[in-house]
């Protein structure tokens, strides 16, 4: 790999400065190659999807993601409970799914 260097700090690779910058390679992959954006724009522009941690009953989850695996409910549902019905992710998140009629 090529070593890159931005604001003077030149890193091994691309997956070291994107870890250095707390972004997924991927991400910053994308942003160079797809989406045309400076290298600085890449590494500099955080990203809109990273989670922020969730506590639900007392233990901490790194995101609503992980919390979600845990509860056995999928994302997609917590999403949709807590963005279109309003609910609190607590309760997105414990309260167990309707049975389908015939499981």
């Amino acid at each position: 790999m090529n070593p890159i260097t931005i604001n003077g700090v030149t890193y091994r690779s691309l997956h070291e400065a994107a870890a250095e910058y707390g972004l997924p390679y991927q991400t910053v992959r994308l942003r160079l190659t797809k989406l045309r954006w400076s290298l600085e724009e890449a590494l500099k522009t955080p990203s809109q999807q990273r989670e922020k941690r969730v506590r639900v009953q007392g233990k901490l989850y790194r995101s609503i993601t992980e919390a979600a695996r845990h509860f056995d409910i999928p994302v997609t549902l917590v999403y949709y409970r807590k963005n279109a019905l309003g609910w609190s992710v607590q309760e997105a998140l414990t309260v167990p799914r309707p049975r389908r009629v015939g499981s």
